[in-house]
């Protein structure tokens, strides 16, 4: 089994997983451990990550510290899903962070950003109602600009976002 801890989730950082994770797959080693701690990052990046492990069909699972964002994502995904007993998880809509280049003479984004946004942001609510248990009113508040949905430890189990609390 690999163990891999997550806390930064940038376009490095998951570089360096996916070697990790490649060099498991030469050795026939499928199991994957994320010890999650991260505060979120790029959800590009992140799916492309999902899109990878289901493609290689690795078993996942996690352990979850604190996970924000794309990080919270990540664990929702994983097959068996384990939080600590003080454990946060956040969700909320996705935000672009974009170069001031971005924004054309118009000061308006180009359409292919927006497309993009809101395409990410479907994959996003998508994966939330398949694999956890958060009514469709519910997370229509939590990914509403400027919100976001808390969750200790006992209410990520209840809302399944993972499937059990371990006390260390």
């Amino acid at each position: 089994m690999q163990r891999v801890p997550i806390r930064e989730l940038d376009s490095g950082q998951l570089e360096k997983v996916r070697i990790q994770l490649q060099k498991a797959l030469e050795t026939g080693d499928k199991e994957v451990l994320f010890e999650i701690s991260s505060r979120g990052g790029d959800h590009d990046e992140v799916f492309d990550l999902i899109t990878y492990l289901r493609t290689e069909k690795f078993q996942t699972s996690c352990i979850v510290t604190r996970a924000a964002s794309a990080a919270s994502l990540l664990a929702i995904s994983c097959g068996l899903r384990k939080i600590r007993k003080r454990g946060k998880m956040f969700l909320h809509a996705v935000e672009v962070t974009l170069p001031v280049t971005m924004v054309t003479e118009t000061n308006r984004l180009p359409e292919s950003t927006v497309q993009k946004c809101r395409y990410r942001q479907r994959e996003t609510e998508s994966l939330i109602k398949q694999r956890t248990k958060i009514p469709p009113a519910e997370l229509a508040k939590m990914m509403a600009p400027g919100a976001q949905g808390r969750f200790d430890a006992e209410s990520a189990v209840r809302w399944g976002l993972v499937d059990e609390v371990i006390d260390y």
